[in-house]
Order: structure tokens, then sequence, then C-alpha cells
């Protein structure tokens, strides 16, 4: 890692925004910054000088291949370049903290969950099942189900969001999914937002008793649904 450290700062100066606390890359002798976002997934920077005509996405592998650039993940990035604590980090990237992240990563693997992606893409399979779950789907009518590969399975389906514009969801999982892993990888997806939307509501004040809880620490509840329910009425079960 330190490597890569010496790489990337003999062509950047890197800062943190006086702000937020952001990470901002500043290309040497030039005026150009970019500002790398805390999220999952890993981010492209390039090495060498690459012609405008030349930066597409599409030309990223071979520019990796070359050596001129590497990808890098974000929380990588943030760990060598800033002394954050790892609560803080936990907070800036997710909304939540470290306890909630591997309680949401034990689930998903329980479940098999490897990814779950929202967009126009679609995948192309044979069917292997289908099940009917949601009211008001596009396309088939149904969650449908296929492989993709020799060990990736897809639970796909659509939906309007306007009078001219819709959304597909693919979740792939390491299995045929059930409809009850299904509705758990949405859940889970569900929670992630939330926290973004509201970081740091990982505790809370309960509103009866006034006692400050963390949310998997409600009273008598073991269901992630009713635990998430228990988040947002702000209540511990007293």
């Amino acid at each position: 890692m330190e490597n890569l450290k010496e790489r990337i700062l003999e062509r950047y100066d890197v800062k943190t925004d006086s702000g937020l606390g952001f990470l901002v890359f500043h290309k040497k002798n030039t005026d150009k910054q970019t500002t790398i976002l805390p999220g999952d997934g890993e981010v492209f920077i390039s090495l060498v000088n690459i012609p405008v005509e030349e930066q597409k996405q599409e030309n990223i592998p071979k520019f990796i291949q070359e050596g001129k650039g590497i990808m890098v993940h974000r929380w990588d990035l943030y760990e060598l370049f800033t002394d954050y604590p790892e609560d803080q980090l936990y907070s800036m990237f997710y909304g939540y903290d470290k306890r909630t992240h591997l309680y949401l990563q034990a689930i998903e693997k329980n479940i098999g969950l490897i990814e779950h992606k929202i967009g126009y893409k679609e995948e192309k399979f044979d069917i292997l099942k289908q099940y009917r779950m949601f009211a008001n789907l596009t396309g088939s009518g149904m969650v449908d189900i296929g492989k993709v590969d020799n060990k990736k399975y897809v639970a796909q389906f659509s939906y309007r969001t306007d009078i001219d514009d819709y959304c597909i969801e693919r979740i792939y999982f390491d299995h045929l999914p059930t409809e009850k892993n299904i509705q758990t990888a949405i859940l889970i997806d569900n929670i992630k937002t939330y926290f973004i939307l509201h970081p740091g509501s990982f505790k809370f004040a309960c509103w009866e008793c006034g006692r400050e809880v963390h949310w998997l620490d409600v009273v008598d509840v073991k269901d992630l649904f009713k635990k998430f329910e228990r988040l947002k009425e702000r209540y511990c079960g007293c």
C-alpha cells in the first residue's frame, strides 16, 4: 500500500477539503482537481497524461494493462491519505457503525447475496423460475430467476418510475434464490439507503423510555424487518 501511495503522490497532491473532509486529488502543475467521495466501489486514477479523446470508460482496462492507471477502492484511498478513525470512516461511507456493517455483511453472506444493481441494463438468460412478488411490474410482471454464469444467479424485475421511464433491478446470488432471499436482499438495500439519508441514526433515544439504544439491541426482536421498523419508530421495545 505504501508503494501505491508513493505512485499516486508522484502525480497528485492529496488533501482533504475543509468542509466535509472528503479527499481531493490535485494534479500537480495544473488547476485540475477531483474530489473522491466516500462510497462502495473503485475509482480509476491515471498515472500518466491520457489524451482527452481517449478518456473513455471502455478504455480503462487497456490503460490498467499498459500501466497508465490503477483502480483503487475508495475505502483504501481514505485509509492511505487520512488519519480518520475507523468509526469515522464507517460513518462517512455508510452512515452507520462497524457493528452494523458486519451484521449486514453476515446476513448478505447467509443468503448468498453477491451484489444488487439498479439501472437500465437487462441481463439475458433462460428463465429457471418466476416469483409473483410485487404488483405493477413491467416486462413479464414477475421476478425472473436465471443463471448468468457457472457461479452466479440473478433475480431480475422491472417497474415504471415515471410516464416515460422505468427501472430494472438485478440481484445476484451464489445459488438459485428463494423469495425470502430476494425480500431480504431488497430489505438490506432499503436499510443501507435509510442510513445514508439518516447518518448516525443507528443509535437513538427511545421515544417512550428515553434510553439510548443501538438499533441491533432493540428488545425481543430478532427479525431484520422488525428491527428496522423499531429503528424508524425510535422505539426500543421497553
